[in-house]
């Protein structure tokens, strides 16, 4: 019985480094690997749709992690900083036919470098100058994921 439980001590202490090593890489490499992939193909996804006539795009945005709120949660976000003269209600109905959903292509008046939904925990950075009269609007996506070790990513808690 003594030697049986030596061999067991035995397994269980040779298992436990891979163990461990496994727990590193999945937590610090590939975990965040594939929930900033997810955040991209969002990105990329917003980039598909053509931009409203005479509209340019400043800056753009993907991010991963817990970004608004309290809690554990992976969250994804991809924005397009949007330099137009199209009034806000005229966006919005461009976009509306590419929603799949209400957290999709959502328009919303930029004001400053702050991004707004993200409560001003990432910024813009607006080229040169802004003149008076230019108008700029995030446009802006949220995005989900089936992986099931989004949450082993430090960045969701």
């Amino acid at each position: 019985m003594k030697k049986a439980g030596k061999v067991m001590g035995i397994i269980i202490m040779s298992l436990l480094p891979g163990i461990i090593a496994f727990y590193f890489l999945l937590s610090f490499i590939i975990a965040p690997a594939v929930n900033d992939h997810i955040a991209k193909k969002l990105y990329k996804e917003m980039g598909q749709v053509p931009l409203p006539e005479g509209a340019v795009v400043c800056d753009s945005r993907f991010l991963a992690g817990n970004l608004v709120g309290n809690g554990n949660k992976m969250q994804y976000f991809a924005a397009l900083l949007l330099r137009s003269e199209w009034t806000m209600e005229e966006l919005e109905d461009y976009y509306l036919p590419y929603r799949e959903d209400k957290w999709h292509f959502i328009v919303e008046r930029q004001e400053g470098t702050g991004i707004g939904p993200l409560e001003g925990r990432e910024e813009f950075s607006i080229p040169g100058e802004k003149k008076k009269d230019e108008k700029y609007y995030i446009v802006y996506s949220w995005g989900s994921s089936g992986f099931p070790f989004q949450d082993w990513d430090l960045r969701a808690h």
